[in-house]
């Protein structure tokens, strides 16, 4: 799924989320937020003439949404943040990503039987003995069901 179907699908989330709020056990939480910060060695260059530091600064959105419930026949739990990041000076190009973890139980009337839903979306690194840049990211998700 490409950067702007993340996003497209955390607003889906959102809107779910804003059904579900009429039955919350919980406020649901929204937090919108807004970052910039410089870095003075942005690419993470050794500073040698082949691989030279490049100073930048990065411009961060960010959007969560944080929701739970439990009710005699179901129970959920969504805790989702969308970011995205660019670079002012294109040292690293736009980027948009969502990490977080969704939940949704149902349960026979008796309580005896359940089954799980879960999904859980991380950033993590491609190479872990590389530099942790934007280049070095990627979007892993994980998806779950079963009994309880």
């Amino acid at each position: 799924m490409g950067p702007s179907g993340k996003i497209y699908c955390l607003l889906g989330v959102v809107a779910c989320g804003a059904a579900l709020a009429q039955e919350a056990d919980d406020k649901p939480r929204i937090n919108f937020g807004f970052g910039l910060v410089y870095d003075d060695n942005a690419n993470r260059g050794t500073g040698l003439a082949d691989d030279p530091e490049e100073s930048d600064t990065e411009r961060e959105l960010d959007l969560t949404l944080a929701i739970r419930g439990d009710k005699r026949y179901y129970s959920y739990a969504f805790d989702y943040q969308a970011t995205n990041s660019a670079y002012e000076n294109d040292t690293f190009g736009e980027r948009s990503s969502v990490n977080g973890y969704g939940e949704f139980s149902l349960r026979s009337s008796d309580g005896r039987y359940s089954w799980m839903f879960s999904n859980r979306e991380t950033d993590t690194l491609i190479e872990v003995n590389e530099a942790d840049t934007p280049n070095n990211r990627q979007q892993r998700s994980r998806y779950s069901t079963g009994p309880e």
